[in-house]
């Protein structure tokens, strides 16, 4: 089972050092999605240094982007949190 350092380790050679964020889905396999990520970044929950714009395209920079999402990524063994639609284990 792939760990947290292994998921970024895959990712840095996956993506390019700066792309725009509407591509994130197709070049992480659908693992990210752009909505989730712009939410992300409205939210405040994603640092406003992995960001740029190119007129009204929204970039990402790669290294402070995987250093923000590294936290996020969970291990496959630890239990989700619960959500607004799942229900607790008894």
């Amino acid at each position: 089972m792939a760990d947290t350092p292994d998921v970024i380790a895959v990712l840095r050679q996956q993506l390019p050092q700066s792309f725009a964020c509407k591509s994130i889905s197709e070049l992480t396999g659908g693992l990210l999605h752009p909505a989730t990520v712009q939410n992300q970044k409205s939210a405040g929950e994603l640092p406003p240094d992995c960001f740029f714009y190119h007129g009204r395209t929204l970039g990402i920079l790669r290294e402070p982007f995987l250093a923000a999402i590294a936290s996020k990524i969970m291990s496959a063994d630890v239990p989700r949190p619960a959500g607004r639609n799942r229900k607790v284990a008894a």
